[in-house]
């Protein structure tokens, strides 16, 4: 008797556990929360990795740059000269930016300039050629900029009114094992937006964010004159524009064990098609066969890669970097991400032939003052010769220098011939700087 009764419990246990599988995968394993949790998930961890990096996720108050840049250039053994040395700096409390640049040309003087941008209006001064600031009003105040909170806070809301816009029978819904490094099993979900379907989305969202107070105050924080009469300018525009399903876009996703989407595909399609175009955009995000990262990008034709740009780890702090354009433009590099310094380092060929190499890098020291250096080498045979060469120093919540822009004018009281002597003195500036260079464009009436 008590065996039977076992039995008989363990059967129901097995047809209760059957029936919550079932139900889980009616209700919550639909195509469209699969589409939702996939593509959050790929949104969070592409906010994570920039956080990741040494400049990502830095609070600080204010932000100086200095910077040094020069450009030495052979055209037609002809040698040229630009070096850009100074300062910007960044008041983030205040919302003020400043810049203090001198620009030389084969070492004689081009221009010098003060800048600041403050509430709605920049301030410009050429130390040498005015006595004075002037100043243009932008028309909007750059004195409330957009906070990190504000951008999620609309990041969310453009998301949920998307996803909500969406239906089961929306997608297109199986399974697929994709070669990356090896076979992957994959749900592939597949979402075709035309035309009507995009307005909807688009009509959908302007609504939310009309009616949604919160939003309309980080609008206005871009544009004071921001109102909902503008949002329903902008609906009445849409809303007037005929959809005649033309074209579409399918925008596939990927999705492997753990909801992580391993690649974005990207098809237009029009009318006449009755599948989806044979130009494709791929986005690739995965683990390699060595357990490190690997991300690709790549525009496809009839399944054929016509350009691509991979980014494979190989291990916990270095990737390979590889580039192929049309089978004509290739590159190959690397790039190394330590605790206090990011590198990278590229060479870029044609045809076997090669054009130049690219390396920059951004350290950081005990002092946590970062330095980022960038060095530009291009050698195209007979036609050009050219180095450019960058160092920039940033310090973080330091006392910023106040710029004094009293008794300052506005632009509307320049006269005319004031600004044909500053424009006179700059191009004449740069004819003795460049007289080759000058004479070259002159002939080809650029």
């Amino acid at each position: 008797m008590k065996k039977r009764v076992i039995i008989c419990l363990s059967m129901v246990i097995v047809a209760l556990a059957a029936i919550g599988v079932g139900v889980y995968f009616f209700l919550f394993n639909t195509p469209k929360n699969i589409f939702v949790k996939a593509v959050n998930n790929s949104i969070n961890e592409l906010i994570e990795d920039g956080k990741s990096t040494l400049l990502g996720n830095i609070d600080y108050k204010t932000l100086k740059v200095t910077t040094d840049t020069k450009v030495d250039a052979t055209v037609s053994d002809q040698k040229y000269n630009v070096a850009v040395t100074g300062d910007f700096a960044f008041d983030k409390s205040n919302n003020k930016m400043s810049t203090a640049l001198s620009i030389l040309g084969n070492n004689q003087k081009i221009l010098d300039l003060e800048a600041l941008l403050e509430n709605s209006k920049i301030y410009f001064k050429i130390p040498d050629l005015m006595k004075t600031f002037y100043f243009n009003d932008l028309g909007f105040d750059t004195s409330k900029t957009i906070s990190k909170e504000d951008i999620k806070y609309l990041r969310e809301l453009v998301l949920k009114e998307f996803f909500d816009s969406l239906d089961n029978k929306d997608f297109t819904k199986s399974k697929e094992k994709l070669d990356l490094d090896g076979n992957v099993p994959t749900v592939k979900l597949s979402l075709e937006l035309d035309e009507q379907k995009a307005k909807d989305i688009y009509i959908r969202i302007l609504e939310k964010i009309k009616s949604d107070e919160e939003s309309m105050k980080i609008l206005q924080k871009l544009n004071k004159d921001i109102k909902e009469t503008n949002i329903d300018e902008a609906l009445k525009t849409i809303k007037e524009t005929k959809a005649d399903g033309g074209e579409s876009l399918i925008y596939t996703i990927y999705v492997a064990k753990g909801d992580r989407i391993v690649r974005h595909e990207f098809a237009p399609k029009s009318k006449s098609d009755s599948e989806a175009n044979k130009y494709k955009v791929l986005i690739d995000s995965y683990k390699n066969s060595d357990g490190y990262k690997t991300r690709k990008l790549a525009a496809v034709e009839d399944g054929k890669d016509l350009a691509t740009f991979e980014v494979k780890g190989t291990s916990k702090t270095d990737s390979v970097i590889t580039i192929n354009v049309a089978g004509m433009v290739s590159g190959e590099g690397t790039l190394v991400r330590k605790d206090n310094e990011e590198s990278v380092s590229l060479a870029i060929s044609m045809s076997g032939i090669k054009l130049g190499d690219i390396k920059a890098s951004i350290v950081k020291d005990a002092d946590k003052k970062f330095t980022c250096n960038l060095a530009i080498n291009s050698n195209i045979p007979g036609t050009l010769n050219a180095t450019i060469s960058s160092s920039d120093k940033l310090s973080f919540d330091e006392a910023l220098t106040p710029v004094d822009v009293t008794g300052s004018k506005d632009i509307k009281e320049m006269t005319q011939a004031e600004m044909q002597i500053i424009e006179n003195t700059i191009t004449q500036r740069i004819m003795k700087a460049f007289p080759t260079l000058v004479k070259t464009a002159s002939n080809l009436n650029l």
